[in-house]
């Protein structure tokens, strides 16, 4: 993936109001994701117990080599936006144009761990195993 895809699928992320509890419809967009990329993805139940729509998000890439698996987690809520979000890119720089926040943190970390997951498998890289965990309000 290029590096205008990987910006491409940050903003697509960062524009998806995620507040602490209502984390669905980023969680919906990172399943399919992983989906595409023929991972299964589980779900538990933590989100109806902790107040939010979605729950924890697992998958695993299984080891092709040895060596030790990787652990990554990032959380898919943000800080509650007090306008719109809308992303763009100037001079190689992504803000949000709406003048709220933009949500790097911590959908950055949400797409670095997909697009690693997809170079991974498409380039058949060697490794010891990946665990990918996405949770819910952690900002809270």
């Amino acid at each position: 993936m290029a590096q205008d895809e990987v910006v491409s699928l940050f903003t697509e992320l960062a524009a998806v109001p995620s507040p602490p509890g209502d984390e669905r419809a980023v969680a919906d967009l990172v399943v399919a994701y992983m989906r595409d990329l023929g991972l299964d993805v589980s779900e538990d139940d933590a989100g109806s117990r902790i107040g939010s729509n979605t729950g924890n998000l697992f998958a695993r890439i299984e080891a092709t080599d040895g060596g030790t698996p990787l652990f990554f987690c990032a959380h898919l809520d943000t800080v509650p936006p007090q306008a719109g979000i809308d992303p763009v890119v100037e001079d190689g720089v992504i803000r949000n144009a709406a003048g709220t926040i933009l949500g790097a943190d911590n959908k950055a970390a949400v797409a670095v761990m997909l697009e690693g997951a997809r170079r991974i498998l498409s380039e058949n890289r060697p490794h010891g195993g990946v665990e990918l965990l996405f949770t819910p309000m952690e900002e809270v």
